[in-house]
């Protein structure tokens, strides 16, 4: 996405690759980013304010919880058609959002105007929910599990407008627009309870980028003579897809999703896989790209710096 060189000048050159400016949401953040460095310090009149927050995303991941509870549902049948074998699940095969950290750096004017940009870490690991099942044979009990993870990086310029509403309390508003780098990881394992170290039946690791809009509200608190406190609800808007990964021996292939007809359960089983071509045929049917959506309600709270 990004690289940076130190000249024999003593400048930094910064180096953006191809496919980062032909997205059309990287071109305009990226220029922005640029006339921020190149213009806000020359202000006298701005206070260059940084801020460091976490909070919660309330991320819908219909794709992903569709596919294992599929999962889990083809396991319990299988284990139904055998007789003498036994089906136990524990936990819960739903996600409902993930963890956000970022930071950000803003120039104010005026008093009430702000701009700035900021970069982040959404973060959602499906690993302690992945609600192991066990399947009880005549002969072992065999614990199979379904880790997810997914993460995004983003970049996002924004503006905000503040207005006091109390001697030292500020409430303000705010919008932005960005980009951002997703990564999707799932495997499939199975472990016999008397060895330690599990297998693995699957892996997926696939990559894509997208836009994203954020939008919110909050109200800040000085602490200090140049700290303060904040809380912030909004609404984050992300879609990405589609999702690349390495198949080995040098070929790409695409994550889909789809639902798979297995004849010998009498089910449809929804799943997520990287595939060189898209599934065809009778016993596929609702085949896409998958999708991941981190579109949801949030609310992050943090502490800011003025310089």
């Amino acid at each position: 996405m990004f690289s940076a060189e130190l000249h024999e000048s003593g400048d930094i050159v910064i180096m953006v690759s191809e496919s980062t400016m032909r997205s059309p949401l990287r071109r305009p953040v990226l220029f922005g980013l640029l006339g921020f460095f190149i213009l806000v310090p020359e202000s006298p009149a701005v206070e260059l304010h940084f801020r460091a927050s976490g909070g919660f995303i309330r991320s819908r991941f219909g794709d992903i919880d569709q596919a294992r509870r599929d999962w889990s549902a083809s396991w319990e049948a299988a284990v139904a058609k055998l007789p003498g074998w036994g089906f136990e699940q524990t936990g819960r095969l739903r996600q409902s959002g993930c963890a956000s950290f970022g930071g950000e750096l803003s120039a104010k004017f005026g008093g009430r105007w702000a701009v700035g940009f900021g970069l982040g870490l959404w973060y959602s690991d499906f690993v302690d929910l992945d609600a192991p099942l066990y399947v009880q044979k005549p002969d072992a009990k065999v614990e199979y599990m379904s880790p997810t993870k997914v993460a995004a990086y983003p970049v996002y310029l924004f503006g905000e407008y503040a207005f006091p509403v109390a001697k030292t309390w500020e409430v303000y508003v705010r919008g932005g627009m960005g980009f951002l780098q997703a990564k999707y990881v799932h495997r499939e394992k199975f472990r016999d309870l008397k060895d330690a170290d599990p297998g693995v039946s699957l892996s997926n690791l696939a990559s894509a980028a997208g836009g994203v809009l954020l939008a919110g509200a909050g109200v800040r608190y000085p602490v200090g003579a140049d700290l303060g406190l904040f809380v912030e609800a909004g609404y984050v808007m992300a879609m990405v897809s589609p999702f690349e990964g390495d198949l080995g021996a040098g070929t790409t292939g695409r994550l889909y999703y789809y639902q798979e007809y297995d004849a010998a359960l009498d089910l449809w089983q929804t799943k997520l896989r990287l595939q060189a071509e898209e599934p065809a045929g009778f016993t596929y049917r609702a085949v896409r790209k998958a999708q991941v959506d981190l579109s949801g309600l949030s609310l992050r709270a943090g502490l800011t710096m003025k310089f």
